[in-house]
């Protein structure tokens, strides 16, 4: 069982994460504006994932089962970009 200090803190650490994330989205970093979005967003997936759903105390099984969902997820992304790659001169 985790120490509830534990659960404050990643709670003040997710919410200064949505914080900075909603700074950032007001400056002009043309290039890296969707890679320190998605940097920040990764960050906050592996906080939940690992304190909330208790996968760094979790069994084996536990850690196979997020792992099959992302590499599912994985799959599905790379499915869909390679449809909307191959396709040329469209527009809606």
């Amino acid at each position: 069982m985790m120490k509830a200090r534990t659960y404050y803190f990643n709670f003040a650490a997710l919410v200064a994460l949505t914080v900075i994330t909603v700074g950032l989205s007001m400056l002009r970093m043309h290039p890296w504006h969707l890679a320190v979005g998605a940097a920040i967003g990764a960050l906050k997936v592996c906080l939940v994932a690992l304190f909330f759903m208790h996968l760094i105390r979790g069994p084996a099984r536990t850690w196979l089962a997020a792992g099959v969902g992302l590499f599912w997820l994985l799959i599905l992304l790379v499915l869909s970009m390679t449809d909307y790659f191959t396709r040329t001169g469209t527009s809606f």
